[in-house]
């Protein structure tokens, strides 16, 4: 069981901005993240962003489910959204 290896997609909605996450699922499990057209305005409005995507990559190569990732309630909508769209892009990557 598990992904096939590769870098999947997901579209991101921020307000009026549209990102793209991308995960790169290697050995079967999601290694990372990153976001892509995630410029210095949508920074300043989101100032959670970059640190929950940071926290995320330090966590991934730990768990076994997206669900074990563990967060501060500070920052549950943001890493909501990003749950959301590293579900969905993982979807892709299902066998």
């Amino acid at each position: 069981s598990g992904y096939t290896q590769g870098v999947y997609s997901s579209p991101l909605k921020l307000g009026e901005n549209e990102l793209e996450l991308s995960v790169t699922v290697k050995d079967g499990k999601a290694r990372s993240i990153s976001l892509k057209h995630l410029n210095k305005s949508i920074k300043t409005m989101y100032p959670l962003i970059e640190p929950s995507l940071n926290e995320i990559n330090k966590q991934l190569p730990k768990v076994q489910n997206i669900d074990d990732i563990k967060f501060d309630g500070q920052s549950q909508y943001t890493y909501t959204l990003l749950k959301q769209a590293i579900k969905n892009a993982l979807k892709k990557a299902q066998d």
